[in-house]
């Protein structure tokens, strides 16, 4: 874990790049998973599987070495938060990938990642617009809430196709 650590922190640029690319891959996938899935076509499910697989590495990477990738300090209270916020959207999204799959603690995994996010959403939220900080968390902030919407919304969609069947 050392080594690979070493890896992300010399080759912060080359994983950014990496991790930006296969974030778009999941979230494209996903996205073209829900249009299946609302038009009844079969095979929706391999779609959402590789799309979701790749937003949960993305995301959990970006919680393991948030420190790394963003330049904070260990002992700082907005990385413990950006942390936990990562790792509540990869949670999220395992827990909806475990619900396609059938798998146990599905909706456990599901329904405490998306209050968890949700909860960090409106925290970093309120942070960003509300209270005065530095620049280069404001910019943090702002890509995290960019990030995290699009998980909300599909995750709200596949709530509302739940309720309908």
């Amino acid at each position: 874990m050392k080594a690979f650590r070493e890896y992300v922190v010399s080759h912060k640029e080359k994983g950014e790049k990496l991790l930006s690319r296969l974030e778009m891959a999941g979230l494209l996938f996903t996205m073209l998973a829900l249009v299946l899935m609302l038009k009844k076509i079969p095979f929706s499910g391999y779609f959402f599987i590789l799309g979701l697989s790749a937003l949960t590495a993305v995301y959990l990477s970006l919680g393991i070495f948030c420190k790394e990738f963003f330049g904070l300090s260990e002992t700082d209270f907005f990385s413990k938060a950006l942390t936990g916020a990562y790792l509540a959207l990869s949670f999220t999204t395992l827990g909806i990938l475990f619900l396609i799959m059938r798998w146990p603690a599905a909706r456990l995994l599901t329904e405490g990642g998306f209050a968890a996010t949700l909860l960090f959403f409106l925290f970093f939220t309120y942070r960003l617009y509300l209270v005065k900080t530095d620049e280069k968390y404001k910019i943090i902030m702002h890509n995290l809430i960019v990030r995290m919407l699009p998980v909300l919304i599909t995750i709200g969609i596949l709530i509302i196709i739940q309720l309908k069947s």
